[in-house]
């Protein structure tokens, strides 16, 4: 029982690793998304503005 709950134990601490590492990864690709998004933004406001404008 003891060598089981250790494997255990050592099996949880890369999980928790690995977690971190997802999660900053997450957080990037949030940038990235936002930091992708935000010309598409722009863009599609100017669009429909220039659109209304015409008609």
């Amino acid at each position: 029982m003891a060598k089981s709950l250790s494997k255990v134990d050592e099996e949880e601490h890369p999980r928790k690793k690995r977690k971190r590492k997802v999660k900053k990864k997450s957080v990037l690709g949030e940038i990235l998304i936002v930091f992708a998004g935000f010309p598409i933004l722009i863009a599609w406001i100017s669009l429909r503005t220039f659109f209304v404008g015409v008609i």
